[in-house]
């Protein structure tokens, strides 16, 4: 398995890394004095040294976007992105959560390859990508945006190649329309009529929107316009009993409306739904630099951890990731480490399956086997459980790569003398009709069964339960379970080297 994407970090200069070894060596059985001058002399040195540097030059960032379905993690095909969602922006930002003050951005069809060219800035910045459901609606809360693991990249000119970002898509989403236009009115609806004028910007695309009160949430509804003039917008009441109109202007002319366009409130805002309607008179101006708080994309939260390894060899790099539910499934964020110690990821608020895991790149060459390398895990586990504020992966140090899986069946319902429980281990997702590698039968069960499975070998597994109820059907005579037979599933359990995970329990279905 290949590292998702370029990696980078804010590094350190070469004199200042070399700085404190250069400094050893001078002072080395010289007197006070002499250590200040020898101290004065280098910096100097390093100085004009720094003055003779050509000019840092522009900066060059390319990659590609990836879009997976967030259940299975498999790549989407053309059509089937196509089927669920619109367009993709990417975003080069200073401030990863301020969308509205952008270093450099594309704005694509679907998945591909992206370069944005000639960035004259120098210093950290962050690669995001946001994938929208519809055509139409507006760059926020309701889309999803996903980071570049490696962030943030150091900008200090030539190229910055790989930078490669994975969206998983819900199978939920249906791609909205064909074509841009949002008109939805609601029940008891309210009719207003005005206009959008300016002094300064030229007649591109504006939308019209209605919003919560202050802004807090939307869009509800909105109508696009070619350019300033009137608008005519129907709201419903469905989502509160005030609105506020917000108008974007399509300031880049690429088709979308983004915290970054010129924005602007009506004169009138709040205004109450289902009264004075046609509400007519309504003037929006733009660019009108009102602190207008545009609802902003979903908040990415912190998760700290500390990495143990007792027989870590720096010949290599310690990874470390944050990804949806298993190592293959979309990568929300990444860290290099260089040694064992503290880490700190992100992943987006309210996440339902987020895996912590980590991997050694025994020969540091950029490849990694999570089932030949020493591994660990943790969870997956929902952002919301409270379980990221202190993560601690080991990567042991076992000289044995083979470890155990245990834990306990559960069932609550009634058993008799002639029931019979199956516990199988497999290592692929379960179905009807596959075998598993290693299986246990447990003759007339007393509740909650423990069972443990040893030598196992690194990497995915999973435990199903099957309970023949009357000892009639067993599994491999009646795949999927007879009628009236239990049955239950373990979560993806993730087996490190030398590891022994015995705490894999799950419940037989009633």
């Amino acid at each position: 398995m290949a590292i998702p994407g370029h990696r980078a970090s804010a590094g350190t200069p070469f004199y200042g890394a070399l700085l404190p070894l250069i400094l050893s060596v001078a002072l080395a059985g010289c007197t006070d004095a002499d250590d200040q001058e020898i101290v004065d002399d280098i910096l100097d040195n390093i100085a004009q040294d720094d003055d003779d540097l050509p000019p840092v030059g522009p900066t060059n960032i390319s990659g590609a976007i990836i879009a997976v379905d967030r259940i299975t993690g498999l790549e989407l095909t053309a059509d089937e992105y196509a089927a669920r969602a619109r367009k993709i922006l990417v975003y080069v930002l200073e401030d990863p959560t301020d969308l509205s003050n952008i270093i450099g951005k594309v704005t694509m069809d679907g998945p591909g390859d992206w370069r944005v060219e000639d960035i004259e800035f120098e210093g950290p910045v962050f690669a995001i990508a946001v994938v929208m459901q519809r055509w139409d609606i507006i760059v926020g809360s309701s889309d999803i945006t996903r980071y570049h693991p490696y962030n943030p990249l150091q900008l200090n000119g030539g190229e910055i190649e790989g930078v490669d970002i994975s969206l998983d898509i819900p199978q939920n989403w249906t791609g909205g329309g064909d074509g841009p236009g949002i008109n939805h009115s609601g029940s008891n609806s309210s009719h207003f009529l005005g206009t959008v004028v300016t002094s300064s910007l030229s007649d591109q695309q504006i939308v019209v929107t209605c919003n919560g009160e202050g802004f807090s949430t939307g869009p509800w509804h909105g109508t696009i316009l070619d350019g300033f003039g009137p608008f005519d917008l129907s709201c419903g009441d469905h989502h509160g009993t005030t609105t506020s109109l917000l108008a974007y202007h399509d300031t880049d002319g690429n088709g979308l409306f983004e915290p970054s366009d010129a924005v602007g409130p009506a004169d009138g805002n709040p205004y109450v739904l289902g009264l004075d309607s046609p509400t007519p008179g309504i003037t929006i101006e733009l660019p009108n630099f009102a602190d207008v708080q545009i609802p902003a994309p979903p908040p990415y939260q912190g998760i700290v951890g500390d990495l143990l390894f007792g027989d870590f060899n720096p010949a290599g790099d310690i990874l470390v990731f944050a990804s949806h539910a298993t190592p293959d499934g979309p990568v929300f964020s990444g860290i290099v480490l260089d040694g064992p110690g503290p880490f700190g990821l992100v992943a987006p608020s309210g996440s339902p399956s987020v895996l912590i895991w980590a991997v050694f790149d025994a020969e540091g060459d950029g490849d990694y086997d999570i089932t030949l390398d020493p591994f660990d895990s943790a969870g997956p586990y929902s952002m919301d459980s409270g379980e990221f504020g202190q993560v601690t992966l080991d990567l042991g140090g076992s000289n044995s790569s083979l470890g155990s899986v245990g834990g306990l069946v559960i069932h609550n319902g009634p058993v008799t003398p002639d029931d019979i429980l199956y516990i199988a281990l497999a290592s692929e997702v379960p179905t009807p009709t596959s075998s598993p590698e290693l299986s246990i039968v447990v003759s007339n069960p007393s509740f909650p069964v423990q069972y443990n499975f040893s030598d196992i070998e690194t990497g995915t597994w999973w435990v199903t339960g099957y309970l023949d109820v009357d000892g009639d059907s067993p599994p491999a005579s009646n795949p999927g379970g007879a009628p009236g037979d239990r049955i239950g599933l373990s979560d993806v359990i993730l087996v490190a080297p030398g590891e022994n995970d015995l705490h894999n329990d799950f419940t037989l279905e009633e």
